[in-house]
């Protein structure tokens, strides 16, 4: 997320400040940047320009517990990246809560949300006269726009999966899907018993 609003700042002149509010996305950050010998020739063929990857004026790392509270009472432009998980805690719910109620703000999902998680309620009720989600036990109505992305996992689709047991020298006799919606699991274990 943060190389490509880098990207498309440079297209846009999007100038509001962009915080990075979620200690381990931080953390990889931090390792992504010392490793650029591993870089795609995008990112080597940027920084060979001056132009780092994922550093850009304006970008704000939130560090502790005290500045992430201050950033939750801001006011004004701004884009926050906070993990978002399923909704179900962390920073992303203050923001969340902060921002939710709000039909100035615009709440971008670039991750799956599972059935019966608050990320899924907000997801499926936004942009109804009666949308809600409750987060701990509180209950907000969804007046921000929300937008979902698709591209960003790091989890190998369906047909990837399946290519990677086919791939095996020897295949398991047994594989147990425990993760996912019972659909996409149905579909999987089809794909996977050809």
């Amino acid at each position: 997320m943060i190389y490509d609003r880098d990207r498309l700042a440079e297209a846009e002149k999007f100038n509001a400040p962009v915080f990075v509010d979620t200690p381990l996305g931080l953390e990889i950050t931090e390792i992504y940047s010392r490793l650029s010998e591993y870089w795609d020739q995008e990112a080597r063929d940027l920084a060979a320009r001056g132009d780092h990857p994922i550093d850009f004026k304006g970008l704000v790392a939130v560090r502790g517990h005290a500045d992430h509270l201050t950033l939750c009472e801001a006011d004004g432009p701004m884009v926050i990246l906070a993990g978002s998980g399923m909704c179900t805690g962390g920073r992303i719910v203050d923001h969340i809560r902060m921002g939710i109620q709000d039909s100035k703000n615009d709440l971008l999902f670039v991750g799956y949300q599972a059935e019966g998680t608050p990320g899924r309620e907000i997801v499926t009720y936004a942009g109804r006269p009666d949308g809600y989600v409750t987060l701990d036990g509180e209950i907000l109505e969804i007046r921000a726009r929300v937008h979902q992305m698709t591209g960003y996992s790091a989890h190998a689709d369906a047909r990837g999966l399946a290519e990677w047991v086919r791939a095996m020298a020897e295949r398991p006799a047994e594989i147990r899907l425990v993760h996912g919606e019972r659909k996409a699991r149905d579909a999987l274990a089809k794909m996977l018993k050809c």
